[in-house]
Order: structure tokens, then sequence, then C-alpha cells
């Protein structure tokens, strides 16, 4: 009976702990759930954090592809546009595509009666040095690029004459038959001195070949000088550019003829050459501006030291009378170049000026663009002579006007197209 009831103890106390169990089983299964919930939540949360986040970056990283983008435009369109100035050349043309038009009051200035004359530009006379063949050959350059103009400095190499494939005045050739005559004299001497020693000779048998022996010497001590084994080189004499070439490079030369003259980069001249009905105007002359052939730009002798050097008196054969200017050198202005010469002469207190560049012409009339009441006007002048960089007005204008002196020609271009000149920003001088 005992165990009967203790088995039945024994089996509640079982059951018993098989509810707790349960129970517990059961709520840590919803706190798993609950924690599983509050997982999926937070990956929820997190994940459109990240998503925002994703979303940010992308939205960051595609201003920063805006930005970029905007960035490179703008580079890209201010390089065209360089570019773009830069192939249509227009210095004078702002951002906007308006063009800075100068306009230049008139005034009057002192000036001079201008005698304009071709002319040249000439090496001085002065420091002028003549390279010449110091023996017969061939002349064989040195340099590929030997040209009139060309700087070249003292002892610098500039040609070779050579003897190569001469049959005659052959340098190599007489070089060794002055060099065995030269040893044959010293042989002589030296001899005559011991005979003379010994009294076998008399003292002006000594003195025959003591002389014969000094010729000699001087003579070969000059061609070795120059003797350089394949030919004989030739070297600048001073320090300028090269004014006259004389010889094409194979050309055979004699001994003494001239190769190059070399001039000094000191001093040039100008030669301007005046018809026979303007001679009487050239006692006024006092000074020149002019122009070389190949540029555009203006030199004035007065502010390159200039000088009057001389007027021809008379004209000779020729149709013209030379007057000679010397200026200080410059690197730009080449010898043998024509060039424009405006003679300065007779000097006028009041003349009204404007700048050449104001200046179009048409059908042999020449017209500059008068500014007044906001616009342009073509307005016709007769002008009295020109230095090359102003222009006399004899009539068409009054102190006081203002002309356009840049861009005229477009001025000219718009106008002739009916549309209004772009002038709001003007500057007036």
């Amino acid at each position: 009976m005992n165990r009967l009831f203790i088995a039945i103890l024994m089996a509640f106390y079982l059951f018993g702990c098989n509810q707790k169990a349960s129970r517990e089983n059961h709520d840590h299964g919803n706190e798993n759930d609950h924690n599983t919930e509050m997982h999926e939540q937070n990956s929820e949360y997190e994940h459109d954090h990240e998503n925002e986040a994703e979303h940010d970056d992308h939205d960051h990283s595609s201003d920063e592809h805006d930005h970029n983008s905007e960035d490179l435009s703008a580079h890209n369109h201010d390089e065209h546009s360089h570019e773009s100035d830069d192939e249509h050349d227009h210095e004078n043309e702002t951002a906007d595509g308006v063009v800075n038009y100068k306009i230049t009051e008139v005034h009057t200035h002192p000036f001079y009666d201008i005698l304009h004359v071709s002319g040249r530009i000439m090496p001085s006379q002065k420091g002028q040095s003549m390279v010449s063949a110091r023996h017969g050959g061939l002349v064989v350059f040195d340099n590929d690029r030997l040209i009139e103009g060309q700087k070249v400095r003292k002892g610098q190499k500039l040609f070779l004459i050579s003897a190569k494939g001469l049959t005659h005045n052959n340098l190599e050739t007489k070089f060794a038959e002055v060099k065995n005559t030269y040893e044959k004299t010293l042989q002589d001497y030296q001899r005559a001195q011991k005979l003379l020693a010994n009294q076998i000779i008399s003292q002006s048998e000594y003195q025959d070949k003591l002389v014969e022996y000094e010729n000699m010497k001087s003579r070969f001590e000059n061609i070795k000088r120059n003797y350089v084994k394949g030919g004989q080189p030739v070297y600048a004499s001073s320090d300028g550019f090269i004014a006259n070439l004389y010889v094409k490079e194979g050309e055979y030369v004699e001994i003494g003829a001239p190769l190059a003259a070399i001039v000094e980069d000191k001093r040039l001249v100008i030669k301007a050459e005046v018809p026979q009905d303007m001679i009487s105007q050239l006692s006024y002359i006092t000074s020149a501006s002019f122009s070389p052939s190949y540029s555009q730009k203006v030199y004035f002798t007065d502010s390159l030291a200039g000088q009057l050097l001389s007027v021809g008196r008379s004209a000779g054969n020729s149709v013209y009378t030379p007057v000679f200017f010397e200026i200080n050198y410059q690197p730009e202005l080449l010898p043998g170049a024509f060039a424009d010469v405006y003679l300065h002469g007779k000097t006028l207190k009041n003349a009204l000026t404007i700048p050449k560049s104001a200046l179009l012409e048409e059908l042999n009339r020449y017209y500059v663009y008068k500014f007044e009441h906001g616009d342009f006007e073509k307005q016709y002048v007769n002008i009295a002579g020109t230095d090359g960089k102003e222009v006399r007005i004899n009539s068409g204008l009054k102190v006081g006007d203002r002309v356009a002196t840049n861009e005229v020609f477009r001025i000219r271009l718009t106008k002739m197209s009916g549309a209004m000149p772009a002038h709001a920003h003007n500057h007036a001088h």
C-alpha cells in the first residue's frame, strides 16, 4: 500500500515538472520569436538606412558627376572659345562678342612733309671684312645652312677648300713639295755652317745658303699654318653676320677669291632711292621712317640712333638719287631686304593727323569711319602723306572729330550688311 502511494506521488511530481518545462519552453520560444522579430525589424531598419545611405551616396555621386560634367563642359567651352578667338584673331572682342572699338579724337600735331620712296636695308661698310680663299680648290660649306644673314662668331669654321679629285694645283701635293724643298734647304744651310767654320766656303756662299733657307722656311710655315689634311679650312674673321656669299658649294676658286663678306652686328644702312622729280626737296631731309617689305612694323631713324650719312648729288645713269641713313643694328632687320622709306622733310607745326589704321581705300579714294550720334558714318578724306604710322589729313576732318582706329574693316562689313556695329564698349582716346 505504501509502495502504491509512493508511486502515485512520483507520477504527480513528474507530471508537474513536465508542465513547468513546457511553459518555460513556451516562454523561451516566445522570447526567441520576439527576438527574431526584433532582429528582423532591426535588419529591416538597418537595410532601410543602408539603402538611404546608398541612395544618398548615389545622389552625392550624381551631384559630383553633374558638377564634374558642368566643370568639364565649362572648361571645354572656354577652350573652344580661346581656340575660336585665336583662330578668328578677335583681339578686341569681349566674352559676350561685343567689339571694343577704339575711338580717337582728331588733333593737330607737329608733322613733316613726307617723301614716300622705295629703299633697301644694307649692311654698314664700317666693320665689314672679307673672307678669301688662301688656296685654289673646291669650296665645301662647313654648314649646310650657311646662308646670307646668318650670325657667325670670330674663328668659326665656314668653308673647306678641298683639292680632292683635282689633278693640278693640289694643296696636298704642293704641301709635300714645299716641305721637301724646305728640308733640303735646311740641310744645305747646316752643311754650309760647318764648311764656313772650316773655311772651306766663302762668307758670300754661306750667305746665299742662309737666304735660301730663310725664304723657304717662311714659305713652308705659311702653307703649314693653313694646311689641314683633306683641305684648307677657312674661318670667320670677326663676329657679325654674313652679308654676302660669293660662292656656291662645289665651286672651284683660285687663290685670293672672295668667299663671303662679314659685317659686324653694330650698325645698318638704310638706302632710299629718290626720283628726280623730288630732288628739290632733299635739302630739308633730316630723318626718316621705314617699314621692311616682310613686316608691317614701322621704324624711326631717330629712335635707332640714326644719322643722315649722305645725299647723292648726282644721279649718274640712274633715274634715282640715293639717300643714306645709318642706324643701330636690329636683329629682325635683314640686310638686303627691300623697304618702304618715308623721308621726313620740312616741319609742319599744326598738321591734322590720324593713325594710319583708321584709313580705308575704295576706288582710289580714302575714307574713315567717323563716330557721331552713337553710330559710325563713312567720311571721305584727302590725305597729304604718311610716315607709315600717322596720316596727315588735308580735308574731310576737323579738330574734335572722332574716328574709329581699329576694326575698321569689320565696321565696313557690318555697315554693308545693314546691321548696326556693336559699339557698346567704345574707348575714346
